[in-house]
């Protein structure tokens, strides 16, 4: 069987991230107004889907993109192929991060 260039970044990736997990950061629900916000918004529009599709159209698509990378990375979303790209973090450096 002849390994492929694809397969073995497919293998190195997901052997990492079994030696070093990444997990999205954690956020307290009580001492953070961001989920309060979060759970104002959901009430009004009546669907966590209709929220998060207003809250994804408001950013800037390669922010969004980062962002759900990211989440999806950390959550073992399967989706598409990642190949050419080693790390789906956002940019702490992109005015949008905090």
């Amino acid at each position: 069987m002849k390994l492929t260039k694809s397969k073995l970044k497919q293998i190195i990736k997901e052997e990492l991230g079994k030696a070093i997990p990444r997990k999205p950061r954690t956020i307290s629900r009580s001492d953070d107004e961001t989920f309060a916000m979060v759970d104002a918004i959901v009430d009004a529009l009546g669907d966590p889907r209709k929220a998060l599709d207003e809250l994804v159209q408001m950013l800037p698509k390669k922010v969004a993109q980062d962002h759900l990378r990211y989440i999806m990375q950390a959550w073992d979303v399967p989706y598409g192929d990642y190949e050419g790209e080693d790390d789906f973090s956002p940019d702490p450096n992109h005015p949008n991060f905090d």
